[in-house]
């Protein structure tokens, strides 16, 4: 969002106001986006490497698959595939899909701290990366473009919940 003041003295200044974006985790389990205290999206998680998500724009569902699981799908909920993230290489960092006629790509990255982050080409979207404050961990999301999907969210929560669960089952 774009606020515009402008003075007497004809001076005209625009300020782009950041809106909050937060995960939290409710009473029943589910992880919910808050955008400014309004809840966006709401995901169950389970053990089998799949979230369904309750969101403003419908309901869908993501799943982890194929060979090192090496794709995730998102469907909504009559089964249809909205669209399939692949690695570009065998074992990147890098995930690219197409969806409504244009090609996106995540990245992740873990240097200093775990970071993601969606592109259209080579415009940036949005950013989520890991932060600690007084001792508390969390991410921080900051958005680079107003009235994006919000799926793109939660495949981006999703993916790092997944990349939790494989440091925990590594470190064991």
């Amino acid at each position: 969002m774009l606020i515009i003041n402008s003075y007497k003295n004809g001076f005209i200044a625009a300020v782009k106001v950041m809106r909050i974006k937060n995960w939290k985790i409710d009473t029943l389990g589910n992880h919910v986006l808050y955008l400014d205290d309004k809840p966006l999206i709401s995901m169950v998680l389970d053990e089998s490497k799949t979230a369904e998500l309750n969101t403003n724009e419908g309901f869908y569902k993501i799943q982890e698959r194929g060979f090192l699981s090496s794709s995730i799908i998102v469907e909504n909920t009559e089964g249809g595939n909205l669209f399939k993230l692949k690695e570009d290489r065998w074992l990147s960092p890098v995930y690219k899909f197409d969806y409504k006629g244009k090609k996106y790509q995540i990245k992740s990255s873990n240097n200093p701290v775990r970071s993601y982050q969606l592109t259209e080409g080579n415009k940036l979207i949005t950013t989520y990366y890991e932060k600690s404050t007084f001792g508390e961990s969390g991410y921080r999301v900051i958005e680079h473009v107003d009235n994006y999907p919000v799926i793109f969210d939660g495949l981006i929560w999703f993916m790092i919940q997944l990349a939790h669960v494989n440091d925990y089952i590594g470190s064991n």
